[in-house]
């Protein structure tokens, strides 16, 4: 699972940041529930001027996928 950078922060935030990895191996048309944790800081940044991390509030895009090439599905969550 990739993440999109978060709006309006001071800092430049990469287009797509690895957030979580679980390999999962499924039968063509089976369903499955796949849950993934994303840490916190992989969703952070640090502002040199306060020495701590931040979670930015607000939508981040997320995409889901075999790899960063192969995107399956994309999405958005929100955070805060």
């Amino acid at each position: 699972m990739y993440v999109g950078p978060a709006v309006d922060v001071p800092v430049a935030m990469p287009t797509r940041t690895p957030a979580a990895f679980r390999r999962v191996d499924l039968q063509a048309g089976s369903p499955c529930r796949v849950n993934l944790y994303v840490d916190e800081r992989r969703l952070s940044y640090w502002p040199t001027g306060e020495q701590r991390w931040v979670l930015p509030a607000g939508r981040r895009t997320v995409w889901v996928g075999a790899s960063f090439r192969d995107i399956r599905l994309t999405g958005s969550a929100g955070l805060g």
